[in-house]
């Protein structure tokens, strides 16, 4: 038994009827050095062997009677890796859309509860031979990081065999409902025991952050500072799916000739993005929209599971016409957010949930819909991937995608993860907010070209990059 950390508690318990809480993380793979198309007995033994090395695949989430804020990972003793594996053909030509719909029907499809909170399907009949591996991650599992990370422990930088089947342990019965409250009764007294030093910490945070906001002057401000917007209506249980790829090297260079970082380069472009869609709905920017994102309680850490990050909060400059002024609101915003997090300890935020698992619902999804404002308009996630092409045994790798979860409102996330030489972007939404997401993915497109050629004129003539543009 392993009781649920905060972190991953809180994301089981934001789950509802219309609210899946549980993440795509999509491989396309070309099996041309294997002679034929990967069939699902090659998945069963690939996945075979990393099973001793990834316990999460096994376990289920049991709650103790009395104690059902921060359940059990337990093994599941019913547990076959066929009942977790599926495969699917995609509607011709098997381009970017067809896969993309497939995407979204499975982002619509909660996970089965009474299982491990995962499973794969197999995708044929992708372009030019190509086949999708589309695994359904619940966020109780892992964030982006040790998804990455086992992203990367289970593929290698060169093609080879497949890693062989592991000697698979026995899995011993399920607690009892008294053994699961005999250990939940046995945490109460460290659990009470440290209440005074959390309230302590929590006092010194609370004022480091007045402290800290007194002299930021690009931060949103606390609670429900987010106005309506066309992201933040009401929506059902339906997701819809945009994939694509950037160029990397392109945001490299807003990076460099803006001086910016790389996360600031990427919420600058969707900034940019979000403009065009508000001007085409004719819905005026009066102000910034507001996006949340993660921030890494540790960023060397090699954890394959787990939640540790610590959301912050940061303004989108949309309402700026000028592309190098919104750039550089956008980028001022984003590092104040990120300093104010590691000013006041990333590790707060995962000890409130530890004491409180079930506030982010109560106060995301709640409270939300009985205001006029929301805590932020957009989600966003950007991670560093690989940087060389990664191989499952002898079949390459050729792009990556991860789609977050909603927990709505708002009801659109971003995720921008570095592949090799391109920024793999996955967006996550409901038909609600955009029937044809693709149409984001190309005004991000767009809104990097215009940032691109920007930063050029930097190249030519330092200092005298504005314009009107946008």
């Amino acid at each position: 038994m392993e009781r649920l950390r905060g972190f991953d508690a809180a994301f089981l318990h934001m789950e509802r009827g219309d609210v899946q809480m549980h993440t795509l993380k999509v491989l396309v793979v070309d099996p041309a050095r294997l002679g034929r198309p990967l069939a699902l007995e090659d998945v069963h033994r690939a996945i075979e062997g990393h099973l001793d090395a990834y316990p999460r695949a096994r376990q289920i989430v049991v709650a103790a009677p009395l104690f059902g804020g921060r359940p059990f990972w337990v093994s599941d003793p019913r547990f076959t890796l066929a009942a977790h594996l599926t495969e699917r053909t995609v509607a011709a030509p098997g381009g970017q859309a067809e896969l993309d719909a497939v995407l979204s029907e499975l982002a619509s499809q909660p996970l089965d509860r009474s299982r491990p909170l995962w499973d794969l399907t197999l995708v044929h009949g992708l372009a030019h031979g190509r086949q999708g591996l589309v695994v359904r991650l619940h966020h109780a599992i892992s964030d982006g990081v040790g998804a990455i990370n086992a992203f990367a422990a289970m593929t290698r930088e060169e093609p080879g065999a497949v890693v062989a089947p592991s000697a698979e342990g026995s899995i011993g019965a399920a607690p009892s409902r008294a053994e699961l409250f005999a250990r939940a009764a046995r945490d109460v007294g460290p659990w009470l025991g440290e209440l005074p030093r959390f309230f302590k910490d929590v006092s010194e945070s609370n004022r480091k952050n007045q402290v800290y906001r007194a002299e930021a002057k690009h931060l949103p401000p606390v609670g429900f500072g987010a106005g309506p917007s066309f992201t933040t209506k009401p929506v059902g249980a339906a997701r819809r799916c945009a994939t694509g790829n950037l160029a990397l090297a392109d945001f490299e260079r807003v990076k460099n000739a803006f001086g910016v970082t790389m996360t600031a380069a990427v919420q600058a472009v969707l900034a940019g993005a979000l403009r065009r869609e508000q001007l085409r709905r004719g819905e005026e920017a009066k102000g910034p929209l507001i996006t949340t994102f993660g921030v890494a309680i540790d960023r060397a850490s090699a954890r394959l599971w787990g939640n540790e990050v610590t959301a912050t909060f940061a303004h989108l400059a949309v309402h700026m016409g000028d592309p190098v002024e919104r750039l550089r609101a956008t980028a001022a915003s984003t590092q104040e957010a990120i300093a104010l997090v590691r000013h006041l300890g990333t590790d707060m935020a995962g000890r409130w949930s530890e004491y409180l698992p079930r506030l982010p619902h109560v106060i995301g999804r709640r409270m939300a819909y009985k205001t006029k404002n929301t805590l932020y308009h957009v989600g966003t996630a950007s991670v560093r991937g690989p940087s060389r092409t990664r191989w499952l045994g002898p079949v390459e790798v050729v792009e990556w995608y991860s789609l977050a979860a909603l927990a709505h409102p708002p009801a659109l996330h971003i995720c921008a993860y570095s592949y090799v030489d391109r920024m793999s972007i996955g967006i996550l939404t409901a038909p609600e907010i955009y029937d044809r997401p693709r149409r984001l993915l190309e005004d991000m497109e767009d809104s990097l070209a215009e940032l691109v050629s920007l930063a050029h004129r930097t190249d030519e003539a330092p200092g005298d990059v504005s314009t009107a543009a946008g």
